[in-house]
């Protein structure tokens, strides 16, 4: 699948799955459309985004170097704003992950949030990451 998922599945998470190219592209193919689903404590949400296939190039390379250099600070923003990640390394060893999401561009309602995942889990989520690059990117 082409998803990658931040946090645990039936916990306190943020998902990206890849639904395809998105049909309005200007021809460079970078444009995605995906499904992002967050939950947050007690809060959902559940929207589609467009999102630049560079913004998962970039978060790839940032989450490499947070794993290489504890006490950076990997972040992913949206070119519209869909979603932006904050991602920290902790002394506890635990990742904070910090982000908002809008559910319509420009206009939407804004869902902010925060919570904890194990660094354990930094290698999969690059490799999650890796895969999407790899099945939108290398075509």
């Amino acid at each position: 699948m082409n998803r990658v998922l931040i946090g645990d599945e039936d916990d306190q998470h943020v998902s990206i799955v890849v639904l395809r190219r998105d049909s309005h592209d200007t021809g460079d193919r970078a444009w995605l459309l995906t499904r992002v689903s967050v939950r947050a404590g007690q809060w959902t949400g559940k929207f589609k985004a467009c999102v630049r296939m560079e913004e998962f190039v970039a978060f790839r390379r940032r989450l490499k170097s947070l794993k290489s250099a504890p006490g950076q600070v990997a972040t992913c923003g949206s070119l519209e704003n869909w979603l932006e990640l904050r991602v920290s390394a902790e002394s506890s060893g635990q990742l904070l992950v910090q982000g908002a999401a809008i559910d319509e561009c420009g206009t939407g309602n804004l869902l902010k949030f925060n919570f904890e995942i194990d660094q354990s889990e930094l290698p999969n989520i690059i490799a999650q990451l890796e895969g999407i690059v790899q099945t939108f990117w290398g075509n």
